[in-house]
């Protein structure tokens, strides 16, 4: 397989309030492409912003919250805090209670990994 490079900016607008889809194996809905069986998801949330990502069987899901804090599946997560999941139909994103503006990326492979569990990220 040839090696490839590629690089691409999204807009905040493309991002606000969902789930932009920015890196897939096809280059599906103006993503980058990869030679991997994942996709990577980039939303910034404020507010009562709020987003769900359906997850197929057998898929994994993994959340690292970059800046600010948000509840995902109900865990509370800060800056820099990660959740991974497992056996899960959906990954859920929302400010609750005293939210603030938070910026998230979501990361789904076919590979099994633990159950649900919230991780400080070193990303």
């Amino acid at each position: 397989m040839k090696p490839d490079y590629a690089q691409k900016a999204y807009s905040d607008a493309e991002k606000r309030g969902r789930l932009r889809l920015v890196v897939s194996p096809d280059g599906a809905a103006g993503s980058v492409s990869i030679h991997q069986d994942a996709r990577l998801y980039a939303g910034l949330f404020d507010g009562d912003e709020q987003a769900e990502l359906q997850l197929a069987p057998g898929r994994l899901g993994y959340v690292h919250l970059v800046k600010g804090e948000a509840t995902v599946n109900g865990h509370r997560l800060g800056a820099g805090d990660a959740l991974r999941y497992a056996d899960e139909p959906l990954v859920r994103i929302e400010q609750g209670p005293g939210g603030r503006r938070c910026r998230c990326s979501i990361c789904r492979r076919w590979h099994k990994r633990p159950a649900a569990q919230c991780a400080s990220c070193d990303w």
